[in-house]
């Protein structure tokens, strides 16, 4: 669920139709990144769309055990957050 801290609302989001291990929630330029685990996506990176909730998968199938404060780099990560 997404929190307006103006209206102080909850909006319940798209379900993500699988299980989710979120690590972490990150802004990042005015961005919302999702970092986490799914079985069928492995560790993952996704962009959150702020009015609507939307989730797109910039990176996923990434090998390693992630926790709060994981540092991604490298030429797949920059492009995919086209940095």
């Amino acid at each position: 669920q997404l929190l307006n801290t103006d209206q102080s609302t909850w909006r319940r989001l798209p379900n993500l139709n699988t299980r989710l291990s979120p690590v972490d929630l990150v802004a990042h330029c005015g961005q919302l990144y999702l970092l986490g685990w799914q079985p069928a996506r492995n560790n993952f990176v996704s962009l959150l769309d702020r009015d609507t909730g939307q989730c797109s998968v910039l990176l996923e199938g990434l090998e390693g055990v992630w926790t709060k404060g994981t540092l991604l780099r490298g030429p797949a990560v920059n492009q995919a957050l086209a940095l």
